[in-house]
């Protein structure tokens, strides 16, 4: 089973449901084939935890308290480039169709088996890092992660390598928070010792971007850590 995200790091899903049994049904699956999990029981605390955590994909119940299914895909396509995959007992054509329109990336009708859900969201992140994260252009700067090459009005911006998977993980989660730990425990292959190397790594990150042109672009939230941009 395909359970990488970002460069090796492990993918994290976030099921949405107010189902406990459902929540009971996917998790401990998800858990056997290697995935992180989070969860919540209603739309206004999905919002707050992609706001909180790095979230590779989203499996979404429609009929759930404050805000529905619908509205909560809405959002968070507005807000990240995360893949959602709508888990729900409505089945007839404009149901479909509606999560479709609202974002939605795929669909899967109550009852299923976790089989089918599992091959779902391999295949979702399968396509998700080969096609739309290949490369990401933000204004003039163009970020190649194939490649490891960032550009500036097309000039190469040379960067180290823990520089650009620094890079890489903020960018490829656009206005989600990280904090100088989740940095340093998500960085594929980072040796350092303390976490507190981070700062110097943004310190040096953000020199090389204004020095190039392409100044603010990795905010800091106080007390919380960093974000990039969209």
């Amino acid at each position: 089973m395909f359970t990488q995200g970002v460069r090796g790091m492990t993918s994290k899903v976030l099921i949405v449901d107010d189902e406990p049994e459902i929540i009971s049904f996917i998790q401990p699956f998800l858990s056997l084939e290697g995935y992180d999990t989070v969860t919540a029981k209603d739309g206004a605390q999905a919002i707050q935890i992609m706001a909180e955590h790095t979230i590779d994909i989203v499996l979404l119940d429609v009929m759930i308290p404050f805000l529905d299914g619908y509205e909560v895909c809405k959002i968070i396509k507005e807000r990240y480039d995360t893949p959602v995959i709508f888990i729900t007992a409505k089945g007839d054509l404009n149901d479909r169709l509606k999560s479709f329109v609202t974002g939605g990336d795929d669909y899967l009708q109550k009852p299923f088996y976790l089989e089918e859900l599992g091959m779902r969201i391999q295949n979702i992140l399968k396509r998700t890092l080969t096609t739309s994260q290949v490369t990401k252009t933000f204004g003039e700067l163009k970020i190649d992660y194939s490649r490891h090459e960032i550009l500036f009005k097309n000039k190469l911006i040379p960067f180290t390598n823990t520089e650009f998977q620094i890079i890489e993980l903020l960018s490829l989660h656009s206005n989600q928070v990280f904090s100088k730990e989740d940095l340093y425990l998500q960085l594929n292959n980072c040796k350092e010792g303390m976490s507190n190397v981070i700062v110097e790594h943004i310190r040096k990150i953000r020199y090389k971007l204004d020095k190039s042109g392409a100044s603010d672009v990795i905010s800091t939230v106080w007390g919380i850590g960093y974000k990039w941009k969209n």
